[in-house]
C-alpha cells in the first residue's frame, strides 16, 4: 500500500496542469522568447472528455478477516497504517474509500455480543473457515481518518455503528460470478435487486445506497459476440433489471491483470510484463464497452473498479514486490481514470 501514497497527490498535479491556459514561460536566453503561446480549440471537444476526476480515485480494499491486522484497534491501533491513510487524504484533500470486503466478507458473521472486535475461526490444518464481528469492531474502523467513506457488507450493523455519514454504499456478496450458484445476469438480478429493496426499507434508506456486481472474470473480446453478450457482470446486471427498486448507485468489478492461480496464467506474471504500458492498456480497454454503458442506467461516474492489484491469488515473489509494481500501480491508476473509472480499490 505503501506506494500508492503518491497517487493522488501527483493526480492533483495534473488537474492543476489541465484547468492552466496554454501558455508556457520559457526561460530567457537572450533571443527575447520569455514565453510562447499555443493555438487550439476554445473548448475540450465533447469526445476527448471525460468525467470529472473524483478524488478518492486511489482507494482501499481489505479483506475482512484482515482489517483489525491493518488498522488495529482502540487500545492497539496501527498508526502506520493511520498515517498513511492520513497523508493520503491530506494530499487528495479527501480520505480514500475503504472497501471491507473480499472473499472472507462471504463468510463473515456477526455477533452482537461478541466482546472483542473480530474473531477468526482456524481449523486444525491452518485454513480460515469463518470471521465473526463485534460491535467493538466500528471502533476499528473509526480509527481511519475523518470522512472516510466505507463500502461493507454487513448493512444492519454497519448502518447501527456507523451511520450515513460513514457508510457509502452496501454489498451484497464477494464476486458471485465464481460462487457455484451459476449465476448468469438474470437469475443474479432475480435475487439482488428484491433483496437491496428490502435492505433499503428494513433500514429505512430512500436513497440509492448499493453497489452491484463485484465480479470478478475478465470481459470477452471481441465484445461485440453473443458469447459476450451473455457474460454476467455488474453492466449486464443492470440492463437485467438491477436497479428497478433504484437502489444502486455504482456499478463494480474486479481486476487481476496477471494471476499465479494456475500454470497457465502464472506463467506470464513477468516484471517484463507487468511493466509493459501497451499490455496494461489492452487489458483496461476491455472494460471499456461497460464503462461506457454505466451511465446509461447508473449515475455518469458510476463505473468502480472495487477490488484490484497485479497478481492475483496473493501476488508472485520478484514481481508484486518490486518497484516495477509501483510504477504498474501508478499507471493504472491514471489509465484507468483516463477511461472514465472513478474510483479503484487497492486489494
Amino acid at each position: 500500500m505503501r506506494y500508492s501514497a503518491i497517487l493522488p497527490c501527483f493526480a492533483f498535479k495534473l488537474a492543476a496542469v489541465a484547468s492552466a491556459q496554454h501558455t508556457f514561460v520559457a526561460r530567457d536566453t537572450g533571443t527575447g522568447l520569455t514565453s510562447l503561446k499555443l493555438n487550439g480549440p476554445a473548448s475540450i471537444p465533447a469526445e476527448w472528455t471525460t468525467s470529472p476526476l473524483n478524488p478518492a480515485l486511489a482507494s482501499f480494499s481489505i479483506e475482512t478477516a484482515g482489517f483489525e491486522e491493518y488498522l488495529g484497534n482502540a487500545t492497539y491501533p496501527n498508526t502506520l497504517s493511520i498515517n498513511l491513510f492520513n497523508n493520503l487524504k491530506e494530499r487528495a484533500l479527501v480520505a480514500p474509500e475503504i472497501r471491507i470486503g473480499g472473499i472472507t466478507a462471504d463468510s463473515t458473521f456477526w455477533n452482537s455480543n461478541q466482546d472483542v472486535a473480530l474473531y477468526n475461526y482456524i481449523d486444525d490444518t491452518g485454513a480460515l473457515r469463518n470471521t465473526t464481528l463485534g460491535p467493538q469492531f466500528w471502533n476499528s474502523v473509526k480509527l481511519l481518518p475523518e470522512g472516510t467513506k466505507i463500502v461493507v457488507t454487513l448493512a444492519e450493523a454497519a448502518w447501527a455503528g456507523l451511520g450515513s455519514r460513514v457508510v457509502s454504499r452496501f454489498e451484497i456478496g464477494n464476486e458471485p460470478d465464481q460462487y457455484s450458484l451459476d449465476f448468469d445476469a438474470q437469475n443474479y438480478t432475480a435475487i439482488w435487486e428484491p433483496w437491496s429493496v428490502n435492505i433499503s426499507q428494513a433500514l429505512d434508506i430512500s436513497y440509492p445506497e448499493f453497489q452491484v456486481g463485484a465480479t470478478a472474470i475478465d470481459p470477452l473480446w471481441p465484445y461485440n459476440t453473443s458469447q459476450a453478450d451473455a457474460q454476467f457482470d455488474c453492466v449486464s446486471a443492470l440492463a437485467a433489471g438491477a436497479n428497478d427498486g433504484h437502489t444502486v448507485t455504482t456499478c463494480s468489478e474486479h481486476t487481476y491483470q496477471y494471476s499465479v492461480c494456475d500454470p497457465t496464467r502464472a506463467a506470464v506474471a513477468t516484471l517484463t510484463n507487468l511493466v509493459n504500458h501497451t499490455r496494461l492498456a489492452e487489458y483496461l480497454d476491455l472494460w471499456q464497452p461497460r464503462i461506457h454503458a454505466v451511465p446509461i442506467t447508473a449515475r455518469p461516474d458510476g463505473f468502480v473498479i472495487g477490488e484490484f492489484n497485479s497478481v492475483s491469488c496473493s501476488g508472485k515473489d520478484n514481481v508484486s514486490n518490486t518497484f516495477g509494481q509501483a510504477i504498474w500501480l501508478l499507471d493504472t491508476t491514471l489509465y484507468a481514470a483516463s477511461i472514465n473509472v472513478s474510483r479503484q480499490a487497492l486489494c
